[in-house]
């Protein structure tokens, strides 16, 4: 069995941040589906690392993650 889906919004108390999403990207290669809005401890570089581990990723929600630029979420 593999994680295919992590619904992390606002993370009831928990504060996701760049190093966990590190730790869920380099363990969850299969993951499918993401949902990190209101997770505001998250910048740019956990973005990167998430892509980078997670290469089959489909959808990936970020609403109001003041820290991600623009240079994260570009699609090539």
């Amino acid at each position: 069995m593999f994680l295919v889906a992590a619904f992390l919004t606002s993370c009831c108390n928990i504060q996701i941040t760049n190093a966990g999403l590190g730790a869920i990207a380099s363990s969850c290669h299969r993951l499918l589906h993401v949902d990190l809005s209101e997770c505001d401890k998250i910048s740019s570089g956990g973005i990167v690392a998430l892509a980078n581990g997670c290469t089959n990723l489909l959808h990936v929600f970020m609403a109001q993650l003041y820290l991600v630029k623009d240079d994260a979420v570009k699609v090539s």
